[in-house]
């Protein structure tokens, strides 16, 4: 595997653990691409120049090197070109011939299908006689009968061409589709289910099975097959095919749009065309996007040389897989209680049976479900690569969790959408954890995983009492609580606020003012004004730079600038505080997993500032990019207006939470001095309060100014990096994960009450004293989730 890590460098420690939904490409790969595009002259196929039909020989050589992967050729399919297998299944619904209107055929599919099948059948709906859903269930007692149900002779009504739709493999939990079933489906074995006669045909969805087995087209042969090229070797992105048996071609007989290059005569003035001849020039509507056809092309080539043939990468990846999964099983708790629960139909033995993917939920000592969002939190933290949530399969993520209609409903209307993070509703999964492997995944990814489960989510002995007092659901500030539950008091505490932070660029160092600080219409004046952007736009965090720590930030009130230090270089940078007029109005594109896709309006700050960022972090093309006074972005959950954090105008954490939760950690794994630094706060509390004591607040006032908490602080990864040196580590964020029984909450989030219409000016500083206006009883508590300041 040496050659193949070579090829992979770029990973540099990461455990890519999601082949799944996303192979990777090799470097070599790429560089061989870029070097036919360099030296080489591709022209539109539709053209008649030199060029032009240079492409087009080209595109029809990689169509029968595609086919021959499959062990098959054009004189038995034709590969029409996709944007992915999605536009394929869209492809054959809107164009399969079900039959006349009073002949119509079946649509049946496969109930552990792709949500991409589930929506064949909202074109399909007016045009076949009925759509059937086959649960697994149904599905082995009809293709596993030894009885003869394939004679139509007895079935009485006769009905037109029928379909069925299979995958290959399932996306959730890997296990395969007995390929058998295909001739069986078109032998008729569905007539005597349904009670019809009927001509059927399977489309087989290929597009999980493909990327790491061999799918021979000569001995099994569905009259339709879906894949995307990025499945099998990472690159091409939005390229697919759609594979269709010569003899099934008229059953896809109701195109109706036609696009460039697919009509022998089209007149402008009325509805008068004349399609093409053969099925792929038919189907193929405008000009390919050729120069992707080209890089399939070299795809092919670098699986065939890094990968070896197809039975060896099934072999190589079932057995990394195989291993993972022996080793789940086998982890247990202190008290003899599994580890995980485990989602597969067989005993992970046959790879003929079972692809290597691994579907799994991670179980407490006392039986009960950790929730995958936090097993993707730690993941992240250790730089493995995984997937949860339900992977677009409702049907086998229902079945595996064991979920009626009524609870997947009730899901949805507690708030449950796919692809969101709510992971458990009253202590049940709503999805569950996913590791997948490709040809390049090794011993060491696998070794990785298990230790980070291990570490994380073993429990090796009983948790303290301390610990276990802890373990609640803290309270949500957004529900309307009943009035036994607030107690409203004026309560002097001997708390004093020990700490003012500001961070102004993002996910950056912070600046402790000495004296008094103003309090903005956003939050601190100057927290988080800033941002350093990628060449591609998008929002520089801690998450994938930790050295961003090191960028120290200075704010200079009297001459209105900015200075930065980067820790350890002599070399520094200003740029103004205020905004001026010569500054080039941009759009920077925050990052999507930490503000929820917002767009912010804001200006760049010159070249002078980014060539010195560039030149300690290491990156090309960042930029440094201010948020604008008048952008006019606020928070979703509380409405308040917000610079660049995610989620609230201030974060408050307590010194005695930080130092109870030290007491929990191995010294050796993160020093408690400087701990409180991690969880980057605008607020820090010290004197005689008890640890949590902030998470009953509701109201507060800290000196003369007045604060309402709006929710906890659900952490990431970026508390694991020490503030000072810019490293990173497990902790805190595997004890966090430990004491919180659902969510990985620390600290809590405040909005500034002004007094009038002064727009939320007022100042703060340390030593301000602490008073709580209103706080909860601690019978009501379930605070809504947030996320990080960063």
């Amino acid at each position: 595997m040496m050659e193949v890590s070579d090829e992979f460098s770029r990973l540099k420690g990461i455990s890519y653990l999601d082949h799944a939904g996303a192979t990777l490409y090799s470097e070599q790969q790429m560089k061989d691409i870029m070097q036919d595009l360099c030296s080489s002259v591709y022209g539109n196929p539709h053209s008649l120049n030199t060029l032009s039909k240079l492409t087009e020989d080209i595109v029809d050589q990689i169509r029968i090197r595609v086919l021959n992967l499959f062990n098959t050729n054009m004189d038995e399919y034709d590969l029409i070109f996709t944007s992915g297998t999605t536009s394929s299944l869209k492809l054959v619904a809107e164009s399969f011939n079900f039959g006349a209107e009073n002949n119509k055929g079946i649509f049946a599919y496969a109930q552990e299908n792709h949500t991409s099948v589930l929506g064949m059948r909202e074109i399909v709906a007016d045009k076949s006689l009925a759509i059937e859903c086959l649960p697994q269930r149904v599905l082995n007692k009809i293709f596993g009968s030894t009885i003869n149900n394939i004679a139509k002779e007895n079935c009485d009504k006769e009905v037109g061409n029928s379909l069925l739709v299979l995958p290959g493999q399932c996306n959730f939990s890997g296990a395969k589709t007995p390929l058998g079933w295909v001739d069986m489906c078109q032998a008729g074995i569905l007539n005597s289910t349904f009670q019809t006669k009927s001509s059927w045909a399977c489309l087989l969805d290929a597009a999980s099975l493909v990327s790491t087995s061999q799918l021979d087209l000569s001995t099994c042969k569905p009259d339709f097959v879906t894949l995307s090229f990025y499945k099998i070797f990472g690159y091409p992105t939005g390229l697919g095919a759609l594979l269709v048996k010569n003899e099934s071609s008229h059953l896809l007989s109701q195109k109706k749009y036609y696009g460039g290059g697919t009509v022998l005569i089209a007149l402008s003035a009325r509805r008068h065309h004349r399609t093409r001849k053969l099925l792929h020039e038919r189907f193929e509507d405008g000009t390919l996007p050729f120069l992707s056809v080209v890089a399939v092309g070299h795809g092919l080539t670098t699986l065939n040389r890094l990968g070896g043939s197809m039975d060896k990468i099934r072999q190589h990846t079932f057995s990394l897989a195989r291993r993972a999964h022996h080793s789940l099983k086998a982890l247990q708790h202190y008290n003899n209680t599994p580890v995980a629960i485990l989602y597969c139909d067989n005993d992970f033995e046959d790879p003929d049976i079972q692809g290597p993917v691994v579907n799994f939920n991670l179980l407490q000592p006392d039986g009960k479900y950790v929730g995958y969002r936090k097993v993707l939190i730690m993941a992240n933290s250790h730089k493995i690569q995984l997937r949860t949530g339900c992977f677009c399969n409702p049907g086998a993520c229902q079945r595996h969790l064991q979920l009626t209609e009524i609870d997947v409903l009730s899901h949805y209307e507690a708030g449950h959408v796919c692809g969101d993070q709510v992971d458990l509703i009253n202590g049940v999964p709503t999805g569950s954890v996913r590791i997948s492997f490709g040809y390049m995944s090794t011993d060491e990814d696998v070794n990785a995983f298990l230790n980070m489960v291990y570490q994380c989510f073993t429990e090796h002995c009983p948790s303290n009492n301390t610990v276990d007092d802890i373990k609640e659901e803290w309270h949500d500030a957004s529900e309307n609580l009943l009035d036994s539950h607030v107690e409203e008091i004026t309560l002097s505490t001997t708390a004093t606020l020990t700490e003012v932070a500001l961070y102004p660029i993002k996910s950056c160092g912070g600046f402790k003012p000495e004296t008094f600080w103003p309090i903005g219409p956003r939050g601190l004046m100057y927290d988080r004004n800033w941002m350093i952007v990628s060449a591609a736009g998008t929002a520089l965090t801690q998450t994938l730079e930790p050295r961003l720590a090191l960028i120290r930030p200075n704010v200079d009130l009297n001459n209105k600038l900015l200075h930065l230090h980067f820790s350890g270089e002599s070399s520094s940078v200003s740029v103004p505080l205020d905004e001026t007029n010569n500054n080039e109005k941009v759009n920077g594109s925050l990052c999507q997993s930490k503000v929820c896709g917002d767009r912010i309006d804001g200006i760049d700050c010159g070249d002078e500032v980014a060539k010195w960022l560039s030149s300690n972090l290491g990156r090309h093309g960042i930029r440094l990019v201010r948020q604008l006074k008048k952008d006019g972005r606020s928070g979703k959950d509380f409405k308040k207006a917000l610079a660049l954090s995610n989620k609230a105008q201030f974060l408050m954490v307590s010194e005695e939470s930080v130092s109870w939760l030290g007491d929990q950690i191995d010294p050796t794994e993160c020093e408690k001095v400087g701990l409180v630094d991690r969880f980057r706060a605008n607020l820090v509390l010290g004197g005689e309060i008890p640890p949590f004591a902030e998470k009953d607040w509701i109201e507060i006032k800290i000196g003369s100014q007045r604060f309402t908490v709006d929710g906890p602080c659900t952490r990431c990864g970026v508390v694991c990096v020490d503030q000072a040196t810019g490293l990173r580590t497990n902790e805190p964020l595997r004890t966090l994960v430990k004491i919180n029984q659902h969510n990985v909450h620390f600290g809590v989030y405040l909005s500034h009450q002004p007094d009038g219409d002064d727009d939320g000016i007022g100042l703060i500083s340390r030593g301000n004293g602490v008073t709580v206006l209103k706080r909860r009883c601690q019978e009501n508590s379930n605070f809504k989730t947030q996320a990080d300041h960063t």
